[in-house]
C-alpha cells in the first residue's frame, strides 16, 4: 500500500516594521496585508497580523509585525528584534526626525538581534523603507539618504558582515513599490535557504523510514520462505 507524504507546516517569518512615530508602519502593514489603504491609529505597543505568501508554488507564512514608535514602548518592541527574519526601518519625507529614529533603530537592532529558528550562518535582510513617496515634498536629500546607509552599512560589517543595505521608496496611499518591497524580502530569505531546509529535512526523514519499513517487509518475507 502506497504512503502518503505529509509535509510539516511551515514555520512563520517574520518581517518587522520598525522606526519613529507617524511615518505610515500600520498604513504601510495593511496596505501589504489586505491590498488597501487602511489609516488607523497609532499602535500601541505591538501589532501583527499574518500573511500566506505564494512562491515558487509554495505557501509561505509571512508574520507582519508592526510596533509602536513612541518613546515609552521602546522596551516592548526591542523584544521583537529576536527571532525575526527581516527589518524594514521606516521613516518618511515629511516627518524631520524619522530618519535618525530610522538609524538609531537599526543600531539599536544589530546590537541586540539574535535568531534560533534560523539557518546557520544566517543574516537578516535589513532594508531602509522611505514611506510617502506620493508626496511631492520630501525633507531629506538622497545624498542624506545614501550617507545614512553607507554608515549603517560600515557599522553592521564591524559586527556579523551585514552588507548592502537596500533602500525602498514606498506609498502605502497609493501602494507604489509596496508588492516589489514584499517580493525582495522573500528572494533574499530564499537566497538562504530558509524555506527549505526545515520541510526537505522532514520529507527525508519520512522517505528513509518508508525505505527501512520495506526492506524490513522484504526481509522478513524471504526468511518465510
Amino acid at each position: 500500500m502506497s504512503q502518503s507524504i505529509t509535509l510539516s507546516k511551515n514555520k512563520h517569518y517574520s518581517i518587522l516594521l520598525i522606526g519613529g512615530t507617524g511615518v505610515g508602519k500600520s498604513c504601510l502593514k495593511n496596505r501589504i496585508i489586505k491590498k488597501k489603504f487602511q489609516t488607523e491609529i497609532s499602535t500601541i505597543g505591538v501589532n501583527y497580523q499574518h500573511l500566506d505568501y505564494s512562491y515558487k508554488n509554495k505557501q509561505i507564512k509571512l508574520m507582519i509585525t508592526d510596533t509602536a514608535g513612541q518613546e515609552q514602548f521602546k522596551s516592548i518592541t526591542k523584544s521583537y528584534y529576536k527571532d525575526c527574519f527581516a527589518v524594514l526601518f521606516c521613516f518618511a519625507g515629511d516627518t524631520p526626525k524619522s530618519l535618525k529614529d530610522a538609524e538609531h533603530y537599526a543600531r539599536q537592532f544589530q546590537v541586540n538581534y539574535q535568531n534560533s529558528k534560523a539557518p546557520e550562518g544566517f543574516t537578516p535582510v535589513c532594508l531602509f523603507v522611505r514611506n510617502k513617496c506620493d508626496l511631492p515634498d520630501n525633507i531629506f536629500t538622497q545624498n542624506v539618504i545614501d550617507n545614512t546607509i553607507n554608515g549603517i552599512s560600515e557599522f553592521y560589517q564591524e559586527f556579523k558582515g551585514f552588507q548592502n543595505i537596500k533602500f525602498f521608496e514606498v506609498s502605502a496611499k497609493e501602494g507604489t513599490n509596496t508588492e516589489s518591497l514584499l517580493q525582495y524580502v522573500v528572494e533574499e530569505l530564499d537566497k538562504q535557504n530558509v524555506f527549505d531546509a526545515k520541510e526537505q529535512q522532514n520529507v527525508t526523514a519520512i522517505l528513509d523510514q518508508n525505505k527501512d519499513k520495506q526492506k524490513d517487509e522484504t526481509s522478513q518475507q524471504g526468511c518465510c520462505k
